[in-house]
């Protein structure tokens, strides 16, 4: 995998789009970069992006919630990457609603893009969720965010930090940057859980000691006791039911005896309620006698008040007929009244129309002049505004005229004529001058500076020259030593194979036949064995000193073709402005004659002229107001006349058009007299409004009149039949209750009363009536019951004591009940407390076997947890995750070594092993094969050392971590600081040589002195307000 460009939008600090593209140059072809900047300036938000772009998240927050810059409305990170499978675009964004910086954050979008080479355009892969956009993030890269994290941010700095730690230091280290911290917590649960499971397995045992059942022979004991018992219970049951019917027989006797005396109280008190409704009984029986009264009485009462209301009725009709006859008389009056008013009316209309007729003609008159004394007073008023502006335009031609005299009564104007011609010819010199000393001044300034430019350019071109020189012996110097280095190196590895057939030399023995030639006589063994050891020593120094004289020939030259670059650039720029002047020159040579002097002399003498020019200028100017102010003044002269006799015929016509006015204001007044006298108002029009209103108010008058006459005459005629209704009403209903009296007489005689008045006394109420009887026919109801139910009580008392009568005494039957009841229940006491033993005892049966069977499963998790925790439990987790981090170490040491044999063949790494076989050791020694293959700590190794061997261990992670997949793009974040001027070279040295993988790093430091040792930069410049600006430039 390998990143080709990455897009950042508003991250952090990087405000605005910031682009790094890694397929142009410098990028493209440097294996070694720097990140650079100030503290804050943005370095590791780029990092911050990559991880944005592809997971979506980063190391510093989570999961992007705060990197958004502040004031912004969106932000987004771009990661365009290739991998065997092709070319994608990775990316993030998140916005704020409507964009706006104070809007609610949003939720991210992440988005996975792959380039199609037909068309050469990103096309989404089919993915919506986020998760779904994650893991095919994941497939296609073949790492989670962990690993990549690993794989391209090495973690030097770390493992530097990890080389010089204490165990307990070194052991958190290596589980922050393995990830292994996994292992930890898998001890510590395996800890926990066999704890718990101890814990279990000991409560089941002490719960089975307090869960022991009863041997058989108790068992047996007790179920015997049960059932003697249940026997006996069963032999009392039939006696106890014999006692309890005997028992109950003579309680339903003694019942039956009481509800019997119930019932004869009971017929007494129904005896008695019949005796006391005699009087009711009798009042009732009178009543329904002179019941046939009841309906005649009821209507005789009835007319009477019908009667009486008619009589009324009667009396306030006669008074309404009376009012309605008054009205009558005042509604005709009224009418009469209006008559006379229209008819007056009438008779004066004539009159009237004529004087309104006249009054009409000079109200049309009077608007004539009204008209006409309107167009005077707009003629006057404009007569008056054009004398005022004619007055004031002649004052002011008046004294413009003097102020011009003034100016010209010293001057001749013949005279300023011809002294302006002189003047302008004077100018026009001047102005030639000018312009010719303009140019040889531009023509001088040009020529002095192209002599500086070619003797700058001379210098250049020997500095080149020395540089070059200076490159090519830095070019052969390192081609020397490269060979140099090759040959030792020849003569290394040839020490080494003789070491290794001297080695089987020394296996050797006479008699025996050689593995290479087959012969059994070795002359070998007679010469003396040579000092290899020390030859190969002394080369491996030798090679250690030609390295280093080689790496510092490679650094000469880098810096000579540097320099040799930088030359060649300025010198060329030199050149092309020494050409752009020439060309100048050459295109803008003056035609005129060189004045005579230098450039400051020609310089002094443009100011000169211009002074003079300046003068001339002013006078010419001074000269041409004069001429103009005399053509002026005769053109205003002519103007002046015309404008003060416009004035006086103006000043006439307001006269006359004042006199008019007056006239006319005479002959509008007698008119408005005229017209008063004529109607007596000021308006012919309101005039004639009046009189229809008060012809249209009298026809009304009249009319409402009238009506309300025929209205009352309408009334009274209504009244008096109203009237005449309520007499015969009157004299219907007399006549009815005559009828009645005589029917009633009939009645009383019938029945033999001397009157109505008796046969009312006698006569119940109908409401009361129904009620006595109501009251009589319940009593006789209740009395005929309680005699039904006393016979019956007395044939049930007399079956009860038949059946009583040869049984024992209540009371005895109770003592013997009680005797037996009391048996019983101790009996049934006995067996509950029995049958509870049983059933207890059957409980801790089955109790007993669940927990036996729980027991044996608690014993085994038991002991499975036992044998795992033994392996790899522990409470502080640290055995199975020290166990873990060797088995790491180990991995990251061979995959470490395979890089520092690429980046340094002289070291190796080698884990130590523990002195004690049940602890894990996390200890590395370092093998210095220029030193004999010398083992040493690795707290003794100097600074360059150090991080050649934690780069390389960093390596390894990123190897191991990325497994099958081919990570080119790597950064290193951390550990230039402490680092002086020789052992950064060498480290900068090292990183180069991972180009030769196809490796590109980027280091992220804010170290200044790597600026002057790294080509190309990726800078990043503070711009205030907490923002910075990101350029990609080769080092300068």
């Amino acid at each position: 995998m390998k990143i080709l460009a990455i897009n950042i939008f508003n991250l952090n600090s990087l405000v605005g789009l910031q682009t790094i593209d890694f397929r142009t140059e410098p990028l493209r072809s440097a294996g070694l970069y720097a990140i650079v900047g100030p503290t804050g300036a943005g370095k590791s938000t780029v990092l911050d992006a990559i991880t944005l772009a592809l997971y979506g998240r980063t190391e510093r927050d989570t999961y992007g919630a705060e990197v958004m810059s502040h004031g912004t409305g969106e932000c987004f990170a771009e990661v365009i990457f290739e991998t065997g499978a092709g070319t994608f675009l990775s990316r993030w964004e998140r916005r704020r609603a409507r964009q706006r910086p104070d809007g609610n954050l949003q939720t991210a979008q992440l988005q996975l893009n792959r380039l199609d080479p037909d068309d050469g355009l990103f096309k989404p892969l089919p993915a919506d969720k986020l998760q779904e956009v994650k893991e095919l993030t994941r497939k296609t890269i073949g790492l989670d965010y962990d690993q990549f994290v690993r794989s391209v941010m090495l973690t030097q700095g770390q493992f530097a930090r990890f080389l010089s730690s204490t165990t307990k230091e070194r052991a958190d280290i290596l589980e922050k940057i393995t990830g292994t911290e996994i292992y930890s917590r898998i001890s510590q649960s395996a800890f926990e859980r066999h704890k718990l499971a101890r814990e279990a397995f000991e409560r089941l045992r002490e719960s089975q000691r307090h869960l022991v059942p009863l041997s058989v022979e108790d068992r047996a004991e007790v179920q015997g006791r049960y059932d003697t018992l249940h026997a006996e219970i069963e032999t009392l049951r039939p006696r106890l039911a014999e006692f309890r019917r005997h028992i109950e027989l003579h309680r339903r006797f003694q019942s039956i005896t009481e509800r019997h005396g119930q019932r004869k109280e009971t017929y007494a008190v129904a005896e008695n309620d019949w005796a006391n409704l005699l009087s009711i009984r009798e009042a009732l029986s009178a009543s329904r006698r002179v019941a046939p009264f009841r309906e005649p009485l009821a209507g005789h009462d009835r007319l009477k008040r019908e009667r009486e209301q008619a009589e009324i009725h009667l009396r306030e009709q006669t008074a309404l007929r009376e009012a309605r006859n008054r009205e009558v008389g005042e509604k005709a009056a009224a009418a009469q009244g209006a008559r006379t008013a229209w008819s007056d009316y009438e008779s004066g209309k004539p009159d009237w129309q004529q004087r309104l007729a006249a009054a009409a003609e000079t109200e049309t008159q009077l608007t004539v002049r009204q008209r006409e004394e309107a167009a005077d007073l707009s003629e006057r008023a404009q007569a008056e505004e054009r004398g005022n502006r004619l007055a004031e335009e002649v004052n002011a031609s008046a004294s413009q005229a003097a102020k011009l005299r003034q100016l010209l009564q010293e001057r001749d104007p013949e005279a300023i004529t011809r002294e302006l011609t002189e003047l302008e010819d004077r100018l026009q010199e001047l102005v030639n001058r000018r312009d010719q000393l303009q140019e040889w001044q531009v023509r001088l300034d040009l020529e002095s500076r192209l002599e500086g430019l070619r003797k700058e350019s001379e210098r250049f071109s020997s500095e080149l020259e020395e540089v070059r020189s200076l490159q090519q012996a830095a070019a052969q110097e390192l081609s020397r030593a490269e060979k140099l280095v090759e040959t030792r190196q020849r003569m290394l590895t040839r020490l080494e194979q003789s070491k290794g057939v001297e080695h089987l030399r020394h296996e050797l023995a006479e008699g025996e036949s050689c593995p290479v030639c087959g012969s059994t006589h070795h002359p070998a063994l007679e010469e003396g064995a040579t000092d290899l050891d020390a030859d190969i020593r002394t080369a491996r120094s030798d090679l250690r000193t030609i390295t280093e004289q080689r790496n510092l020939a490679r650094q000469q030259d880098r810096q000579a073709a540097t320099a040799l670059a930088q030359t060649e650039t300025r010198y060329q720029e030199h050149r092309k402005r020494e050409q752009e002047l020439s060309l100048q020159l050459e295109s803008g040579a003056p035609e005129r004659e060189r004045p005579p002097g230098s450039l400051e002399e020609i310089v002094d003498l443009l100011a000169q002229v211009r002074s003079q020019g300046q003068s001339t200028q002013d006078q010419l100017q001074k000269l041409r107001q004069l001429r103009s102010a005399a053509r002026e003044l005769s053109q205003l002269l002519p103007k002046l006349e015309a404008q003060q006799r416009q004035l006086k015929e103006n000043e006439g016509a307001l006269s006359r058009l004042m006199e008019w006015g007056r006239q006319r204001t005479t002959e509008m007044e007698a008119l408005r007299d005229k017209r008063r006298r004529l109607i007596g108002g000021d308006s012919v029009e309101a005039a004639r409004k009046q009189a229809d209103d008060r012809e249209a108010g009298l026809r009304k008058t009249l009319a409402e009149r009238e009506s309300e006459l025929q209205q009352a005459l309408s009334a009274a005629r209504t009244a008096e039949e109203r009237e005449a209704d309520r007499r015969k009403q009157l004299s219907e209903l007399e006549q009815s209750i005559a009828a009645l009296d005589l029917h009633l007489g009939q009645l009383l005689n019938k029945h033999g009363l001397e009157s109505l008045a008796v046969a009312r006394s006698l006569l119940l109420p109908a409401d009361r009536e129904a009620q006595y009887t109501k009251l009589r026919e319940a009593t006789q109801l209740r009395l005929h019951s309680q005699r039904d139910a006393l016979a019956s009580a007395t044939q049930e008392l007399a079956a009860a004591a038949t059946a009583v009568k040869d049984l024992p005494a209540a009371p005895d039957l109770s003592a013997e009940l009680d005797k037996v009841e009391r048996r019983a229940e101790e009996l049934n006491q006995e067996k509950g407390s029995v049958l509870k033993e049983l059933e207890q005892d059957d409980q801790r049966r089955f109790a007993y076997g669940i927990l036996v069977e729980e027991l044996e499963r608690a014993d085994n998790e038991r002991q499975r947890w036992a044998r795992l925790n033994d392996l790899i439990g522990q409470k502080d987790g640290v055995k199975f995750s020290r166990f873990a981090q060797t088995l790491t170490l180990q991995r990251l040491v061979e995959a470490g070594n395979r890089h520092l044999r690429r980046i340094n063949e002289r070291y190796r790494m080698r884990h130590r092993a523990a002195d004690d076989m049940s602890r894990e050791n996390l200890e590395l020694e370092i093998i210095d094969t220029f030193q004999n293959d010398n083992c040493r700590p690795m707290t003794t190794l100097s600074g360059g050392e150090t991080f050649i061997v934690s780069l390389a261990l960093a390596l390894g992670l990123s190897e191991l971590a990325s497994g099958q997949t081919n990570i080119r793009s790597l950064f290193i974040d951390e550990g230039f600081g402490t680092l002086d001027e020789k052992i950064l070279d060498d480290a900068v040295s090292a990183l180069e040589q991972l180009q030769g993988q196809g490796k590109t790093i980027g280091l992220i430091s804010h170290v200044k002195e790597l600026r002057e040792r790294i080509y190309c930069q990726i800078q990043l410049t503070p711009r205030g307000s907490g923002h910075s600006q990101l350029s990609v430039t080769p080092s300068s």
